[in-house]
């Protein structure tokens, strides 16, 4: 991501009130991971309740450039961007679920909310107008997100046929003006089975609305995006209770503003267990 700042004072930060420091271009790399805990329970044939609890790291590099691209390494901490490790927890997600069998059809919704437990910061834009130093990483969104999902599958000709749907809505600010866009995510896919091995094949678009801070859209936020990605995947049993899978999705077609992130790809690793008697 690359963040060219045009202004010296304040936008820079107090290192004008030294000196008048020259425009700079930001290249900011981030890698993001995310470790995502889930119980799920049935309560009978048709409900069922699950609960997840996510744990984020971010790492950020950043490198400073002048506006020709000459690289330089500010002698002043930047207010802005800095290389740094975070960690922290995510928003849990609390969901109750109901499924229908119609032969070899089944149909799924799913209805609930995130619980704001995640770390928010204050606004970012606000600060950064003042001069001040400021974060813009958060692992959390300060509200309650409702979340609404349908999915259906269909076995025929040892092959799973599937399509999904989900919603997850931001609604109001949180206590620093922040409000998430909304998100919204629908795809299809297939899953066929070799053996014991499953191989699943599938295609996503991701739509994210435009972030607001004090009702406002800032060119340096995230102003929204569409992604399509390509969906690939195996899942192999561990033992009779465990289960493993491994799925890649690969961004095929991304329309996001100028100097949004991009990436290259996402990797997915999971482990499913279930008890005894379930």
């Amino acid at each position: 991501m690359r963040i060219v700042h045009t202004e010296t004072c304040p936008d820079i930060g107090p290192i004008c009130n030294l000196r008048q420091e020259p425009p700079q271009i930001h290249d900011q790399r981030l890698t993001v991971a995310e470790l995502r805990a889930s119980i799920d329970r049935a309560v009978n044939d048709v409900f069922a309740v699950e609960f997840q609890l996510p744990v984020r790291m971010v790492v950020s590099s950043i490198e400073f450039q002048r506006l020709d691209g000459t690289p330089f390494e500010p002698d002043y901490e930047s207010i802005h961007h800095r290389s740094e490790t975070l960690v922290g927890l995510g928003d849990p997600w609390a969901v109750a679920r109901a499924s229908l069998h119609l032969g070899s059809v089944v149909a799924m919704a799913r209805v609930g909310a995130t619980i704001p437990l995640g770390s928010t910061v204050p606004d970012p834009f606000k600060l950064g107008d003042n001069g001040l130093s400021h974060q813009h990483v958060q692992f959390g969104t300060g509200i309650f997100q409702p979340i609404v999902g349908v999915a259906a599958a269909h076995v025929t000709g040892g092959w799973r046929l599937r399509g999904h749907a989900l919603a997850i809505l931001g609604l109001y600010e949180n206590r620093y003006g922040y409000r998430p866009g909304h998100r919204l995510l629908g795809g299809v896919g297939a899953d066929a089975a070799v053996g014991d091995t499953l191989l699943s094949f599938g295609a996503d678009v991701a739509r994210e609305q435009e972030e607001h801070w004090a009702g406002t859209a800032h060119m340096e936020g995230n102003l929204g995006r569409t992604d399509v990605l390509l969906n690939m995947g195996v899942a192999r049993p561990l033992s009779e209770r465990w289960r493993w899978s491994l799925l890649l999705r690969v961004p095929v077609a991304q329309f996001v503003p100028h100097d949004a992130i991009t990436y290259p790809g996402i990797v997915e690793l999971r482990l499913d267990g279930t008890t005894a008697g379930k």
